[in-house]
């Protein structure tokens, strides 16, 4: 009986100690599942929230950042200063105790000769002073008396000569007609004089726009009272005469040509009344302004020799 209960006894021992440890196996599980659940939440909150920490921190730091420098130059001013006024102070106590000195030698030298003293030791040179401020900015002075007149510079040398300028277009005007000299004495009966040749007469040949006809004229002396004319049946030809050479047409003109320029646009041109300057003769040149036919040019003059085409 006795055994039985101590049986009995130790499977309920065995039984309780078996609930406690179920008991505690539980309580460390709800614990251990708890802060599982914790560090899940926690580590969560921290992912999500780590931008908005960065951004936090850094933003603190550019506000702190500015006052830390500023408090370090503040202080780095400050002991500047002190240590400034610390030189100061040392050498205002230099200054008095100088200043003592000179008195005390002053009054024993008023009693007895003075003596020369002693060179003193040169004292440390003072820290250098803190910078001004730049001064305003001075007005403008009055304007200077202009200076002397300089001495005349020496004459260049001279430049090189220009290019030959154009011939002009115009000749001068021809002079009145002298009076009528004295009768002279009567010569020699010299040879007969040339007769005259003329009038002479060409017929041109149909010509396109822009084809020249040319003639030399040639005189007994130098050429007086010469007429020319040019006549077409249909078109439009114009007349030059020019004596030093053939007339040279440029852009339906001859700017040279002083002893004739017909430049009409009717079926005749005509120049009349030519006399030369020097020499016994000229040349005469048709421009086809426009296709012509049937042209015809006709000279005659006071002392004519000759007239042949040339070209």
């Amino acid at each position: 009986m006795s055994t039985r209960l101590e049986s009995q006894h130790g499977q309920e021992e065995e039984d309780g100690s078996r609930h406690s440890s179920d008991l505690k196996f539980s309580h460390w599980y709800t614990w251990r599942t708890h802060w599982s659940t914790c560090s899940y939440w926690v580590e969560t909150c921290l992912e999500k929230s780590l931008p908005n920490l960065v951004i936090a921190t850094v933003i603190l730091l550019l506000l702190i950042l500015p006052l830390v420098l500023f408090n370090s130059y503040n202080v780095n001013q400050i002991g500047y200063k002190v240590d400034m006024i610390d030189t100061l102070d040392q050498q205002v106590i230099d200054i008095q105790s100088r200043l003592n000195d000179l008195s005390v030698k002053t009054s024993k030298s008023i009693m007895t000769k003075p003596e020369t003293g002693q060179k003193g030791e040169p004292g440390s040179p003072g820290m250098a002073g803190l910078p001004g401020l730049v001064g305003k900015k001075g007005d403008p002075g009055d304007r200077g008396f202009p200076g002397a007149l300089g001495t005349k510079g020496s004459t260049g040398l001279p430049g090189p000569m220009g290019p030959k300028g154009e011939k002009g277009s115009n000749s001068g005007t021809v002079g009145p007609k002298g009076e009528k000299g004295d009768k002279g004495e009567q010569g020699e009966k010299g040879t007969s004089a040339p007769t005259p040749a003329g009038p002479f007469s060409f017929d041109l040949s149909p010509a396109s726009k822009g084809d020249e006809v040319s003639f030399e004229v040639k005189c007994f002396g130098t050429c007086r009272d010469v007429n020319v004319r040019l006549s077409v049946e249909s078109g439009d030809a114009d007349l030059y005469a020019k004596e030093e050479s053939e007339p040279k047409i440029k852009n339906s003109n001859c700017d040279d040509c002083r002893l004739c320029k017909s430049r009409s646009s009717n079926l005749d041109d005509s120049c009349s009344g030519i006399q030369t300057q020097t020499r016994e003769g000229f040349f005469i040149k048709v421009t086809a302004h426009k296709p012509y036919a049937n042209g015809q040019l006709k000279i005659n003059g006071f002392n004519l020799e000759s007239v042949e085409q040339i070209n």
